[in-house]
Order: C-alpha cells, then structure tokens, then sequence
C-alpha cells in the first residue's frame, strides 16, 4: 500500500498544491490559455483509463450540519480494473449497496435504489469531471486571479456562448503556475450541485501524480460534507476475485429522473409547511434545502436534509413528507423522480 502522508487538513493552505506538483517536476508559468490549462488538468488525473493498472480507494464521508456536526455518512469504496471491470460501494446507516460493472452489464447487492443526489456528491466530488477539449472549443472561457479564504489562485469560468452570463458558471481554480486542481464551484446539471463549492486539500503522490487526500464541499456558503481518502493504492496483478458478483447479485431498477424545484412545486397537490418555532417568542429567521425523492404515486419517499439549523431539521423533513405530487410521466408512464425542495422562514415577535 502507498502511504498517504497529509500536508494540512480542511483549510486552504498557501502553496500546498504547488508543493506537491513541483514534486513531479510540472514547470512552472503552465497559464499559457485556459483551455489548455483545464485540458493539462483532466490528462493528469485521468484514473478511469483503459490502460490503467488496477487501483483501489476507500475514503470516509460525513455530511455536517449548519454547526459544521456530523449528522451522517459513511464510507465509500472504488475497486478499478478497467471501464467493464468495477466494483463501487457505499455503506452507511441509511444507504449501504454495492454495484459490481462487468462484461454482462451492471449487478447489485443491498439497498437496488440508486444513489441519491446527497450521496452521488462523494463520487462526484473524490474524481471530478473536466469537459473534454472538444466541449470547452465550444464554450467562451475567462480567466481570472481570485483571492479564495486568503490564497491567491487561477480560475477559469465556462460560459455558453450567444447568451446571457450565468451567476453560476462552472469555475476551476488552479494554483498560479500548475494544473494543480484546488477549488471548484458550479459544477452540475441540479441545483444543489450548481450552488456547491469544492475545496481540494492535503495533497499526496499517487503514480505521479498529487490527489487530494482531504475534500471539503459547502453549499451556499456553509460547509456540508467532507470526504476523508483512506486508502488509495495498486491491486496486486491477480486481483480478479476482488470484481466477481456474488450470486444475489441482481440487475438495478431504472434511474430515477432528475426534476428541478421550480418544476415540481408547480406539481404540488397538497403543500405542507414546517411550523417550527411558532410558540418561540424570539424572532426566527430560518432557511434550509432538502434532498427529496419522489415515488411514482406521487407520494414522498425519502426526505434528507442538505442544509439547514439543526434545531428545526426533524419540522422540516417531516412537514415535506407530507406533500404529495401529480407524477411526473416520461413517454406517458410514472416515473420515480429526485429533486430539492428549500424552505424559509420568518416571524417578528
């Protein structure tokens, strides 16, 4: 196993990335165009590649609340030995499953649902995505210096272009001079993906290349879960056993369907709204985002939440499973949906 050493933990230290890229002799002054930096940025820590030895990652995850507590997580695990030859598990209280990728196609064990959006963000967030060179030829690219929790570092938005400016563009922030990947924001096709923030620290050597050892993601500003890599080494050359489904393994149900907010408010058939703190006498002034999933009836099926003071949590999950939805069609049949339903509120005393 490679030893994972950290060069600091959950903060923002100055020239820890640059440290560890100068480890592999990168040159420095790489900014010659964003595109080419984001480009040298995605060949460099490409890990699910044909030609890749056989690795294996595990890494810890806790979601906090507004008071930066844990409140849950679990722990996530990755066996990679090719794009048809993948075992990935979560386990945790609330969500344990593991999905076997081979040449027959996708088998799992525990939990059949997919991975809600609340959980996808570990994945998303342990290897995240850079458009290929042929999408970003098509996108308007701006570059910038931007001072993030006192370090200077070098961003670079993506823009569509013929439109108006998005508030919310995808951003990656490199140290000035490397590729080195320290901090993202934007990135995601929902909302709460779009209004997360990624924060890459405690870099360490991984075939030559530094990863992340410590991930911080916040949402709106307030952190809401970090990711912790335990363990990240090479398979040993006959390491098929570790990619073999047992025999309860089982084909997955379809994915559920991605709706946004704005949309599904509009399908509500009976609202409910939280009545937390009304015999309080002090004034309140409560807001909050949840991770909703929404059966094929229209009814609720599981509600967590994402952010939000955890005082009134439990008010606000119970009240949004109590709302009931028209079901969303796809080609005229029900389908399961997942979206974000926010709440807020105020009182005067």
């Amino acid at each position: 196993m490679r030893p994972l050493v950290a060069s600091c933990v959950f903060l923002l230290c100055a020239g820890s990335g640059a440290s560890a890229w100068a480890q592999v002799g990168s040159p420095s002054g790489m900014q010659a165009s964003p595109i080419d930096l984001l480009d040298t940025s995605s060949r460099i820590n490409r890990f699910f590649e044909t030609d890749v030895v056989p690795w294996h990652l595990r890494a810890t995850y806790a979601f906090l609340n507004d008071e930066g507590k844990p409140k849950g997580g679990g722990t996530y695990e990755i066996f990679w030995g090719g794009p048809r030859k993948i075992r990935q598990s979560y386990v945790s209280k609330v969500f344990t499953q593991t999905d076997y990728l081979t040449d027959k196609g996708l088998l799992r064990t525990g939990d059949m649902e997919w991975p809600a959006i609340i959980d996808q963000r570990v994945f998303n967030n342990l290897f995240i995505a850079i458009p290929s060179r042929a999408v970003l030829e098509k996108l308007n690219l701006g570059a910038t210096d931007r001072s993030i929790l006192g370090v200077t570092l070098h961003c670079v938005e993506l823009q569509a272009r013929g439109g108006p400016r998005s508030p919310v563009a995808p951003t990656y922030c490199f140290d000035p001079g490397t590729p080195q990947l320290r901090y993202t924001s934007g990135l995601g096709r929902n909302v709460i993906e779009q209004q997360s923030t990624t924060l890459l620290n405690s870099f360490v050597l991984f075939r030559a290349h530094p990863v992340s050892r410590d991930i911080t993601v916040a949402y709106q500003g307030q952190p809401s879960l970090k990711i912790h890599v335990d363990v990240l080494e090479d398979l040993p050359p006959n390491s098929d056993d570790f990619f073999k489904a047992p025999p309860d393994a089982m084909s997955p149900p379809p994915a559920r369907q991605y709706v946004d907010q704005f949309h599904m408010q509009a399908r509500i058939i009976k609202k409910s709204a939280p009545a937390f703190g009304l015999s309080n006498q002090a004034a309140l002034n409560v807001k909050g985002m949840m991770d909703v999933i929404i059966g094929k009836d229209g009814v609720v099926k599981s509600v967590r939440s994402i952010t939000g003071p955890a005082i009134y949590e439990s008010d606000a999950i119970n009240s949004t499973r109590k709302q009931t939805y028209q079901p969303v069609l796809v080609n005229g049949t029900p389908v399961e949906v997942e979206t974000e339903v926010g709440y807020m509120f105020t009182s005067h005393h």
